[in-house]
């Protein structure tokens, strides 16, 4: 039987400026093996925001990288002002060192610490907090559980507001777009369909 197959956007070039076609690239990719305990999901629906704009500039692959402390201070030379942390362990205590002042932090995961039955003791970070006048906020999603019913108002405005492209090949095109003001509020892309 042959494989299922797939497909990926992948980065093909850090774009200088505002990112065009040529940015992007899409790759066939085999679907993969499921094992005994695996789920399979499928997006049916995709954000783009502006902001991913910013994970196009430099990346680190944790799990190759020998010296974290140092491919931080190499990919933020001038230092950290907002860190969105949902891995904490190593990856948080390399970047907590490069914080600026009045950097922000926000943790809603410590996918790290987890499954350790011994979880290890990483810095205190209270001193260099004072220092630094940084912030650090931790959250998970149902704090925000009585905005959900607003949310889910907004989110089927915009659906039936017609600001829906379809298709998955459609996602480098819809992110560009927002660029050139091609868009008003959220922009969605459905990618799937229910089977």
């Amino acid at each position: 039987m042959s494989k299922r197959k797939n497909k990926e956007i992948v980065l093909a070039e850090r774009p200088s400026g505002v990112p065009d076609k040529s940015t992007f690239g899409m790759n066939d990719i085999d679907m993969p093996e499921m094992k005994d305990g695996e789920v399979l999901l499928k997006s049916l629906y995709v954000s783009v925001d502006p902001g991913m704009r910013g994970f196009m500039d430099k990346e680190i692959n944790y799990k190759k990288t020998g010296d974290m402390c140092q491919a931080i201070k190499d990919a933020c030379p001038e230092g950290v002002d907002v860190f969105f942390d949902n891995v904490g362990g190593e990856l948080f205590d390399a970047v907590f060192e490069d914080i600026n002042k009045k950097a922000r932090m926000v943790i809603c995961g410590q996918i790290a610490q987890y499954n350790k039955s011994d979880p290890p003791q990483g810095p205190r970070p209270q001193h260099k907090l004072i220092k630094k006048s940084a912030r650090i906020e931790g959250f998970v999603v149902f704090d925000f559980k009585d905005e959900f019913d607003v949310a889910r108002k907004q989110l089927g405005k915009w659906y039936r507001s017609g600001n829906l492209i379809e298709g998955f090949e459609q996602l480098p095109s819809a992110f560009i777009g927002l660029f050139s003001g091609e868009n008003i509020g959220k922009q969605m892309v459905k990618v799937g369909e229910v089977e």
